[in-house]
């Protein structure tokens, strides 16, 4: 291990590259080490300077009852790195069909968002789980950012820029107001 004084530290440090990479869009020339690096820096954010790791490893993994998570290597994997291993109610079986669905709905705006480049799935997953958190439902009206935080979501774009939605935020006028009104408004049959 190199001491401390001898400059050997900065220029051995692997994350010199995904930060540079990240902050400035500097890529090796060799196409294939370019490849590489994109792949490892995705899984990586930079805020303010400092990498922070995207994906983590999970606490916990509900499965549909399936056998998907079931065997040596898999129990041996989750013992590993000590990730809880539960199952949906089978009393409630609505639920595999809702989360079926949602990931239909996640698997199919990937599909389009990729077309044929499937193998960087990863690198807009983020994007399209934005997108499915902020859509409106048809069935509760709301988004589902907004049934988890009870906040409606401020798209990163709005917090640099702001808009007459933030602006509003800022200076306190809130839907509060129009809501106490429509109160008194007839309602439509």
């Amino acid at each position: 291990m190199p001491d401390e004084g001898s400059g050997n530290e900065a220029k051995d440090d692997w994350r010199i590259p995904i930060h540079q990479s990240l902050d400035k869009g500097i890529l090796p020339t060799d196409v294939k080490e370019a490849r590489k690096l994109e792949s490892k820096a995705v899984m990586y954010n930079l805020h303010d300077g400092i990498l922070y790791r995207r994906f983590g490893i999970p606490a916990a993994v509900v499965s549909d009852n399936g056998t998907q998570l079931q065997g040596k290597k898999i129990d041996m994997l989750f013992d590993t790195f000590n990730i809880q291993k539960n199952k949906s109610n089978p009393i409630y079986p609505k639920r595999n069909v809702q989360a079926e669905a949602t990931n239909k709905t996640i698997t199919m705006n990937l599909n389009k968002k990729l077309g044929v480049y499937k193998k960087r799935w990863c690198e807009q997953l983020h994007n399209v789980l934005w997108a499915y958190r902020t859509t409106i439902r048809s069935a509760t009206g709301e988004t589902p950012f907004l049934l988890t935080y009870r906040a409606e979501a401020v798209i990163p774009t709005e917090v640099i820029l702001p808009t007459t939605k933030t602006k509003a935020w800022d200076k306190n006028l809130t839907t509060d107001p129009m809501l106490e009104k429509m109160d008194d408004l007839e309602e439509r049959r």
